[in-house]
Parts: structure tokens; C-alpha cells; sequence
């Protein structure tokens, strides 16, 4: 990543004024020093994109197992074992509920659009 706060990567610049306003609540709220402060913050940073990556792979992984893609399914569960991992959790327990509320209701379109089927019209109109 090219982008950094403190000499550690972010996704974007806009990052930055989040993780100098959480520092500072955890430096001048919570009484930490500026150094733990600022740990935290990136901490907390990196947890929440974890999260967000874990419920990204958790949704692929159920829409390629869905569709018989056994490969694709294989790579959507390392990834999302990955960010579970880097969470400090294990993939094979529960999936957590941060995790499961995003996969469910992060507000996206869903992968699969019901069409109709040309016979279709048989179950509507009378026979």
C-alpha cells in the first residue's frame, strides 16, 4: 500500500483524520500514552478492515459454494481464514457475529437476480 500513517499502511489518506481522532480519544480520553494511543487506533483500524475482508470472503465463499465452484470456494475460504486469523480468531469455530452481521446486511445487490422462465407464463395465466 502506498499510503501510511505513521509509517504504517492505510488504504487511503482519507484515513487519516479518523485514526488521529481515535488516538486522540484513546490518548486524552482513556489516558493512554500518545505511543499506546496510537497502537490502538491503528489496532482498531486494521480489526475493522479484517472484519469488513472476512465478510466479503464469507459472502463469495457461500455464493461459489452455491454455484458448484469448488475452486473459487476454496479461494474465498482461505482468504476469509486469513482475515479471521489476523483477528486472532480460527475459521473452524462460529463465524462472528460482527462478521455475520456485515455479511448479511451490508446493503450491496445481490449476487443472484431472479429471471423468469419463459414456461413461467404457465403458472400465471389460466390454462
Amino acid at each position: 500500500m502506498k499510503h501510511k500513517w505513521n509509517d504504517k499502511p492505510i488504504h487511503s489518506q482519507d484515513a487519516i483524520p479518523e485514526l488521529e481522532r481515535e488516538a486522540a480519544l484513546k490518548e486524552f480520553g482513556d489516558g493512554h500514552s500518545r505511543e499506546e494511543a496510537e497502537r490502538l487506533a491503528y489496532k482498531a483500524y486494521k480489526d475493522k478492515h479484517h472484519t469488513d475482508g472476512a465478510a466479503f470472503h464469507l459472502r463469495g465463499l457461500k455464493a461459489a459454494q452455491s454455484a458448484g465452484d469448488v475452486d473459487e470456494a476454496k479461494k474465498h475460504g482461505s482468504a476469509y481464514a486469513m482475515h479471521l486469523s489476523a483477528l486472532g480468531l480460527d475459521s473452524m469455530d462460529e463465524v462472528p457475529d460482527t462478521v455475520k452481521k456485515l455479511a448479511e446486511s451490508d446493503g450491496k445487490p445481490t449476487v443472484h437476480k431472479f429471471k423468469s422462465h419463459p414456461a413461467d407464463h404457465f403458472l400465471l395465466s389460466p390454462l
